[in-house]
């Protein structure tokens, strides 16, 4: 059964490589958990892409041992960061697909820690998306 796997390089007031177990806006999200059908990763990207700007996203991020919870606790409202996302499909330990999910101009407006991790609210001004595979 396939599964959803994202990651992000996170640019914040240092890059850092961060796993990401879910991420939406206020109608759509994809996680760890949704259901892999045809579609489903490019059509959140067409919402991201064709929302009026600024916008808003949110994201959950798993802290770990090597970059703490104070990774975007530590911006200030409004202050900037970009978020290079590598969304994949996979089969197990196989790779089906991976799509680039680029936020750029996004701005901090706070966080919370949830259960798994810590929930980012932003806003973004630009994104693009790409699917290298097709």
């Amino acid at each position: 059964m396939s599964k959803i796997k994202m990651y992000a390089y996170a640019m914040a007031s240092d890059t850092k490589v961060i796993d990401i177990i879910s991420l939406g806006d206020f109608h759509n999200e994809i996680s760890g958990k949704t259901k892999v059908d045809p579609g489903i990763i490019t059509n959140i990207g067409e919402v991201f892409k064709k929302i009026k700007k600024p916008a808003p996203f949110h994201f959950i991020w798993v802290p770990n041992k090597n970059i703490p919870k104070t990774l975007f606790t530590a911006l200030k409202s409004d202050e900037s960061f970009y978020l290079d996302m590598r969304i994949q499909i996979r089969d197990g330990d196989n790779l089906r697909n991976t799509f680039y999910f680029n936020f750029h101009e996004c701005k901090y407006q706070k966080s919370q820690n949830v259960s798994g991790g810590v929930k980012v609210f932003a806003n973004y001004g630009g994104f693009s998306m790409s699917d290298p595979q097709g």
